[in-house]
């Protein structure tokens, strides 16, 4: 078998530039730290890498929609635990105007106090988020759920704008949380379902025109405040039930947290499994590949400067 100069030379040529190329792609291994560069490298590996990594982003992103849920029902219930303190300081009021030793002036002066009690409450009522959203207008989160409204007679009152809706956020797999309340939920009318029905903002604003206004007999002052103590029980009841109900989806929140980062952590592990390159191997075997380059190099140089002749005389 005859064996050429261009033989020898394409065949030299060929394994160094084949040992090159496997000391190249070690050394981008240990420069990135990754043991698969391409999917090629190892296709099983590859793909159980491309699922974990879609499942830890749909993990990471469950964080982030419980992370604005939590600060959206953080502010919530704050507003409530306020609207219950201005409620039970309201009731006070009220029981204290029942005092039958109180003269008109007395009761101006209660109802002025009840008057800025009511405003008080309206602007918690129209409380927004974070992002300038209203917490308890239902779906309605662009514009504020209470306003006043006078009539052609002059007489204000106090109307609900929003409505019964309410916007679920994806806070784990299957689980959705509310991120807003509507607001004839914590201020409902009584009697409920009636067209008539009254909210705690009308039955205190009958209340202080009942104060205002001097002369009346007491039975008739006896009987609004009496009304108005039933309505403004219902009414703390209702806002303090939604607080407990607020209160619990934040631990609940908390959990899944919990949950959710023991996910990540398990997440990570496995792709640092299937990813990660073994370094003290990967040197190695770049040592061992950088020694059988320079030996391929020298012998090919020796190969290629043989001559026949170099032995004619």
């Amino acid at each position: 078998m005859r064996i050429s100069t261009n033989t020898i030379f394409d065949g030299g040529s060929a394994r160094l530039t084949n040992l090159q190329s496997k000391m190249d792609r070690i050394a981008q291994q240990v420069s990135t730290g990754r043991r698969i560069l391409n999917p090629s490298d190892d296709p099983v590996a590859a793909a159980r890498s491309l699922q974990t990594q879609q499942a830890a982003s749909i993990n990471d992103q469950f964080t982030k929609n419980r992370l604005g849920v939590k600060n959206t029902l953080s502010i919530a219930e704050g507003t409530m635990g306020s609207m219950v303190d201005t409620l039970q300081s309201v009731h006070e009021q009220i029981i204290n105007a029942g005092n039958g030793a109180l003269s008109d002036e007395d009761r101006s002066y209660i109802a002025n106090t009840l008057q800025g009690q009511l405003d008080q409450l309206v602007s918690l009522a129209n409380s927004t988020d974070g992002a300038g959203n209203y917490v308890f207008a239902g779906h309605q989160t662009d514009n504020p759920p209470y306003k006043t409204v006078v009539d052609t007679n002059g007489v204000s009152t106090i109307q609900y704008n929003g409505d019964a809706g309410q916007r679920l956020v994806q806070v784990d797999t299957g689980r959705k949380m509310p991120v807003n309340f509507a607001g004839d939920q914590l201020f409902p009318k009584y009697p409920q379902g009636q067209a008539d029905g009254k909210d705690v903002f009308k039955v205190l604003q009958e209340t202080i025109k009942v104060l205002q206004t001097p002369g009346l007999s007491s039975a008739v002052r006896q009987a609004q405040l009496t009304s108005a103590g039933s309505s403004f029980d219902r009414t703390l009841q209702a806002v303090s039930d939604q607080r407990s109900m607020v209160g619990v989806q934040l631990q609940q929140l908390d959990s899944l947290d919990s949950v959710g980062s023991d996910r990540a952590n398990n997440y990570a592990q496995t792709l640092s499994a299937l990813q990660d390159l073994d370094y003290n191997q990967a040197l190695s075997d770049l040592s061992r590949q950088q020694l059988a380059l320079q030996a391929a190099q020298k012998s090919f140089q020796q190969t290629s400067s043989l001559s026949l002749f170099n032995y004619i005389n």
